[in-house]
């Protein structure tokens, strides 16, 4: 993608003093640092805290529940975030039948902790463009971004039993008409203040992921090699056990046909 933002251009170097004099300038400006140094003995804070992160309007909250123990919510969000500039469809991106779009901001959607500010740190964010002809004027409100983005879950599990909980993650999309719906299935943990990727699985054919007791199943199908994608063969599962602080394989096979999942019909966010 391109920016349709110009370049900066670089200021102009800043003039050095007399040799063998200090500006007046200078003097302020260690006489200020000075200052400062003897407000921080005294017990001053040097500098004042940013401001928090608050989420922007039209921000709906998912679903929370506490990740790291600390008796502190994480929430699962979703809002429209505008860009600085429009951003243009690459060339080799582009539908021939639909011609270049262009997106002036993205739908949101992420898990957040709370700053201790009172606003939100990012943990993890998945960010789809909002699409729409180049030739419709540039959107100016978040509130106004069209909705393309693919159909996404996002829901807190305890796969230990202890009450930390981890993330679950399913995003699905169609790649056209006739292609099969493809879902990627994630799965976060956050402790000791950091992120990690449990689980990352891309591009399931009419793929899916649901907690059975305190193991993941994650069900895909076997897609003929046909001109309609849509046409499924065979449907398989494989179940994931949270072991050391990581998840392992417990079991896999064939699901018979009266298992056979019916697909994803309605959004989730």
């Amino acid at each position: 993608m391109r920016s349709g933002a110009g370049a900066t251009e670089p200021g102009q170097r800043a003039r050095r003093g007399t040799p063998g004099t200090v500006p007046g300038a200078r003097l302020c400006a260690l006489a200020a640092a000075l200052a400062l140094l003897a407000a921080g003995c005294r017990g001053m804070p040097f500098m004042a805290q940013s401001p928090p992160t608050a989420f922007p309007d039209g921000a709906r909250i998912l679903a929370s529940a506490d990740m790291d123990g600390d008796g502190q919510l994480e929430v699962a969000a979703t809002f429209q975030r505008l860009y600085p500039a429009r951003i243009i469809q690459e060339e080799d991106d582009v539908n021939i039948d639909l011609g270049q779009w262009a997106a002036d901001g993205e739908r949101v959607r992420g898990i957040y902790t709370p700053d201790g500010a009172g606003g939100w740190r990012a943990l993890w964010e998945q960010t789809d463009p909002a699409w729409q002809p180049v030739a419709l004027p540039r959107v100016q409100a978040a509130r106004d971004l069209a909705d393309w983005a693919p159909m996404m879950d996002l829901q807190f599990v305890d796969l230990r039993g202890d009450g930390h909980h981890q993330v679950l993650v399913t995003r699905t999309w169609r790649s056209g008409r006739l292609a099969a719906p493809s879902t990627d299935v994630v799965v976060l943990a956050y402790e000791r203040r950091a992120t990690r990727v449990l689980l990352s699985l891309h591009a399931l054919p009419n793929g899916r992921a649901r907690l059975v007791e305190r193991e993941l199943m994650v069900e895909e199908s076997e897609v003929e090699a046909s001109i309609c994608q849509c046409i499924t063969a065979r449907r398989f599962f494989t179940v994931y056990r949270l072991v050391d602080g990581g998840l392992q394989i417990a079991d896999h096979g064939m699901l018979s046909a009266g298992d056979r999942y019916a697909g994803v019909s309605t959004r989730a966010d």
